[in-house]
C-alpha cells in the first residue's frame, strides 16, 4: 500500500485543514475514529455476527457519537443507526454538523468480505468541508478537505491525471430496474463497461477517485425530511476534490437532494460520466 497511511501512522497524514476546523486536532480525531472502527475487523469472524450485527452497529455508532462530542462539542448529527432505530437526527447547535455511517457495506461485512468502511463527514451550513473513509480490513485512510484536496494516506488523488482506466461501474442493486438506470447500463455495456454490485458506496467512491472504478450509479433518499447521505457525503467530497464532479442521471450538475446520482471518470464519451451525460437523453 505505497503512500497509504494507517491509523497508527496518523501523524504522517497531510496537513490539510479547513479553516473552519483549524482549532481542532483532526489528526488525533482520525486516529481515534479508526481505532473505534477496528471493532468491526475484530468481530467479523464471529460465527454469530449475523444475529448480533445490528446491536454491534448501534453500540459502535454510540462510540463514534461520543468521539464527535469530545472533539466538536454539541453539534447536530445525522447518523444511520439513530435514524433507523429512533427515526430522528441527533440534535445540536451551531453551523457545524456531521453525518456518520458506522458500517457502510453491512451485507459485504456479514459475508466475510473486506469491502466495508466506516465513514463520516463534517459540514458547515450543510456543505461538506471534511470527509473521512476508513477501511478497517486494509487500514487505508481516505480523506478530503473542501478546497484542500483528496488523499489516500499521504498520496494525493487527482483522477483526471491518472492514466489507467477501469471497465467497472458500480450500480446500486435496488435501482437496476429503474428504466433510466437500465438504459444507462445498456449504453455502458455497449461501450465496453461492466456493471457490478455497489457493496460499500463510500469505498467505491474512493476507488472511483483512484480510477480503480469507472464510476458509480445510485439513488439518494430522505427519511423524515432528512437526506440520507451518511454513506455518500465523504466519498463524494473525495471524488470532487480528485476532480470528479457528481451528476444527476440526466447528466446535469448534482446538488445534495434525493434522486439519482452518478460519478464518473471525466468529460469524454469514452469515460463513464461523459457517456452518461451524452447518452442520458436516449433513456428518457
Amino acid at each position: 500500500m505505497s503512500g497509504a497511511a494507517t491509523a497508527g501512522d496518523y501523524n504522517s497524514l497531510p496537513d490539510i485543514l479547513p479553516t473552519e476546523l483549524s482549532e481542532y486536532p483532526l489528526k488525533e480525531f482520525v486516529a481515534m475514529f479508526c481505532d473505534i472502527g477496528r471493532i468491526f475487523r475484530s468481530r467479523q469472524r464471529d460465527p454469530n455476527i449475523a444475529s448480533t450485527l445490528t446491536e454491534l452497529e448501534w453500540e459502535t455508532e454510540l462510540k463514534f457519537v461520543r468521539l464527535f462530542r469530545e472533539f466538536f462539542g454539541d453539534i447536530p448529527m445525522v447518523t444511520e443507526e439513530h435514524m433507523n432505530r429512533l427515526g430522528r437526527t441527533i440534535p445540536g447547535t451551531g453551523p457545524i454538523s456531521a453525518v456518520l455511517d458506522p458500517l457502510d457495506g453491512s451485507l459485504s461485512y456479514m459475508s466475510g468480505s473486506p469491502r466495508y468502511t466506516c465513514t463520516m463527514a463534517v459540514k458547515k451550513h450543510g456543505s461538506p468541508i471534511f470527509g473521512l473513509v476508513y477501511r478497517p480490513a486494509t487500514e487505508e485512510v481516505f480523506l478530503a478537505v473542501a478546497g484542500g484536496g483528496a488523499y489516500r494516506g499521504r498520496e494525493r488523488l487527482y483522477a483526471p491525471l491518472v492514466s489507467r482506466r477501469s471497465p467497472l461501474v458500480s450500480v446500486k442493486s435496488q435501482i437496476r430496474d429503474v428504466p433510466e438506470v437500465a438504459a444507462l447500463t445498456r449504453r455502458l455495456r455497449a461501450a465496453g463497461y461492466h456493471t457490478e454490485r455497489m457493496e460499500s458506496t463510500s469505498l467505491k467512491l474512493c476507488w472511483t477517485a483512484q480510477r480503480r472504478r469507472a464510476g458509480i450509479v445510485k439513488s439518494l433518499r430522505s427519511r423524515h425530511g432528512v437526506l440520507c447521505d451518511w454513506g455518500t457525503a465523504a466519498g463524494l467530497l473525495i471524488c470532487q476534490e480528485a476532480g470528479l464532479r457528481p451528476l444527476t442521471l440526466d447528466g446535469g450538475m448534482w446538488r445534495p437532494a434525493t434522486g439519482g446520482l452518478m460519478v464518473g471518470e471525466g468529460p469524454h464519451a469514452a469515460h463513464a460520466a461523459g457517456l452518461y451525460a451524452e447518452r442520458a437523453s436516449d433513456a428518457r
